[in-house]
């Protein structure tokens, strides 16, 4: 028989959009001003994320990492080293050994030397793996908003993303969850978003998902997010921003959508859905 204490409960979870969900101690952030810290999330985000561009710009930031801090050259040994010392504060010797053939690969097909321009490009793929992170997980707790109080029934859902529809997936996680759930919370992420203590609302404009029972919750029958945050997602956007919005509403990755369009346009326009998205909430 087990020691009751022995068994552990997962009461936090990274939800990916495609519905999985994966159990986790503390939710993955990134300070956006360290590029260390970015790293260890993008170690995260390459084990975890279902698009295969995402792991290949992973690849590309951790060489550039490294050839921009070591005087323009790659050196999987050292790198292997540097991770070793600096355990907890950077991706770990298991994932640096996990991706040296990939690594290598990539080393080979990239620019011999390094160019002005490489400073900037790794700046982008800072931002874009914490653009990925947010826009392809969803940040899930029970028991509390940042830990698991006992006596909390309450399951609470942080949305970091744009123009993605959470509604089917949270809905079907709060189904199907074991644990004795009597209240749903779905939140604007606040440590991605800046928006503190902002609700989604219901689809009738009215009620706030804010600790709203369980049993009103799961018997709402619409298909998506409330009919008013998707009327001002679509109705408050110019044409030519419909179409990124259109990829982000199918769940395509923002990698995917960087490489097909025009990286500034794009950032441009995923900054205006965010700003939307941020004002639908209460």
């Amino acid at each position: 028989m087990y020691d009751k204490e022995m068994i552990v409960i997962d009461t936090a979870w990274m939800i990916r959009n495609d519905g999985r969900p994966f159990p986790i101690k503390h939710h993955i952030y990134a300070d956006p001003e360290d590029g260390e810290d970015i790293l260890c999330a993008g170690e995260w985000l390459y084990l975890h994320t279902i698009c295969m561009q995402t792991r290949i710009m992973i690849l590309r930031m951790l060489v550039l990492w490294t050839r921009l801090d070591w005087d323009g050259v790659f050196s999987y040994h050292r790198l292997l080293d540097y991770a070793e010392e600096n355990a907890g504060f950077f991706p770990t010797a298991s994932f640096i050994k996990s991706i040296e053939k990939p690594l290598a690969d990539l080393n080979h097909m990239m620019s011999v030397t390094l160019s002005e321009d490489d400073e900037s490009k790794l700046e982008k793929y800072y931002e874009m793996t914490l653009d990925q992170l947010n826009q392809e997980f969803l940040r899930a707790r029970y028991g509390g908003m940042y830990d698991t109080e006992d006596g909390c029934k309450d399951v609470i859902f942080r949305i970091s993303s744009a123009g993605f529809d959470w509604y089917p997936i949270i809905y079907c996680f709060v189904k199907n969850c074991s644990l004795p759930i009597e209240t749903v919370t779905i939140v604007r992420d606040a440590e991605a978003t800046g928006m503190d203590n902002a609700r989604y609302r219901c689809s009738d404009g009215a009620a706030l998902y804010d600790r709203m029972p369980i049993d009103m919750f799961l018997s709402e029958r619409k298909n998506g997010l409330p009919k008013q945050h998707l009327y001002i997602m679509r109705g408050g956007m110019k044409p030519e921003d419909r179409s990124l919005y259109a990829k982000l509403y199918e769940g395509k990755s923002i990698v995917d959508v960087m490489q097909v369009s025009k990286e500034k346009s794009v950032r441009t326009k995923l900054n205006k859905l965010r700003e939307e998205e941020n004002r639908m909430v209460t």
